[in-house]
């Protein structure tokens, strides 16, 4: 079977530090909490010339 995967929207993290490898989460984009299931996440860090790295895609899962 297929699935296809929609936005749920965009959360962005502004001055962390450089080398960071794990980002804080709270469930919620913006005000908005996710229902249950699973989920994929596309992460893209940017420096603060503009680069970009390059995207890494991670699943995780809401439980309650």
């Amino acid at each position: 079977a297929c699935t296809r995967a929609q936005p749920k929207g965009r959360l962005t993290r502004r001055a962390l530090a450089a080398g960071a490898r794990r980002v804080a989460f709270s469930g919620r984009i913006g005000r908005r909490k996710l229902a249950v299931g699973r989920y994929r996440a596309t992460l893209t860090a940017t420096g603060a010339t503009g680069l970009q790295s390059a995207s890494r895609t991670l699943a995780f899962r809401i439980v309650r």
